[in-house]
């Protein structure tokens, strides 16, 4: 005991809090996990035997979801599991509703707002129109006011494992994955680094390779 004490000491600071971090992770976390998953399927196969069900075969995942620091800068640095990343959803684009006297449908489809309809005028490109009242009010120019179309703003990135959000990557965002780990949705959303619905070792995995002395 005196000499694990001895060599741990002789460590640099930082492997001294990552090799701490990874006994209170293998104590508090994966230990119980361990006990609480081979109690509960023993207790489920011997339930199944009891009813005369045959065991039914764990499904394997086709793919993981893929971790979002893989996609900041600097690049978190997590192998390629052997059932690969799964795609990326297209996100859908919210449509825009076009006011009075503005353009619609044609090739974009634009539609019109509220109490409006697309007047559809020939001489336009792409055989679009205007949008006008529904009850013949609207008196608009022949030049339709051209729609605005949706920008996104870029937003900074926090920093990668920084779950709270101070500025520094240490044992209190540790603390918070822990609390919520194996929840989904989690109960505090910010542990959920990779977004992917789950607290789990991915999300420990973020904070320990950007964990900072």
């Amino acid at each position: 005991m005196m000499n694990f004490i001895h060599r741990f000491k002789s460590l640099p600071v930082k492997s001294q809090r990552l090799l701490s971090v990874s006994i209170v992770l293998g104590m508090f976390v994966a230990l119980p996990l361990f006990v609480w998953a081979v109690v509960t399927q023993t207790f489920l196969i011997n339930q199944k035997a009891a009813s005369g069900e045959p065991p039914t075969p764990t499904p394997f995942p086709t793919c993981l979801p893929r971790p979002a620091c893989l996609d900041t800068h600097p690049a978190c640095e997590i192998a390629v599991p052997i059932e690969g990343w799964c795609p990326t959803p297209t996100p859908t684009p919210t449509p825009i509703a076009a006011s009075e006297c503005q353009m619609c449908g044609g090739i974009a489809g634009i539609l019109c707002g509220p109490n409006l309809v697309c007047s559809p005028n020939p001489s336009y490109p792409d055989q679009s129109g205007i949008c006008v009242k529904s009850n013949g009010t609207s008196n608009c120019s022949a030049s339709p006011t051209p729609t605005p179309t949706a920008t996104s703003t870029p937003q900074a990135s926090p920093m990668p494992g920084d779950v709270n959000g101070d500025g520094h990557v240490n044992i209190v965002d540790i603390g918070i994955i822990i609390d919520n780990y194996r929840t989904s949705p989690p109960n505090d959303p910010r542990a959920d680094l990779n977004h992917d619905g789950i607290v789990n070792i991915v999300d420990i995995g973020i904070v320990i390779d950007h964990y900072q002395p």
